[in-house]
C-alpha cells in the first residue's frame, strides 16, 4: 500500500484532468499488485 501512495505522490503531474481520479488510482494499485505478484512468483531452480 505504501508503494501505492508513493507511486501516486510521483506521478500526479502526469495525472489527466479529463479522466477520473478514482479510476487513475484504482490502476496504479491494479499495476503494483501485479508487480508484486510477478516478483514473488518463484521459479523453479534447473
Amino acid at each position: 500500500m505504501q508503494q501505492v501512495f508513493v507511486k501516486v505522490f510521483l506521478s500526479l503531474r502526469s495525472f489527466d484532468q479529463r479522466a477520473a481520479f478514482t479510476t487513475w488510482l484504482y490502476k496504479i494499485t491494479v499495476n503494483e499488485c501485479w508487480d508484486y505478484l510477478r516478483k514473488k512468483r518463484v521459479r523453479p531452480l534447473m
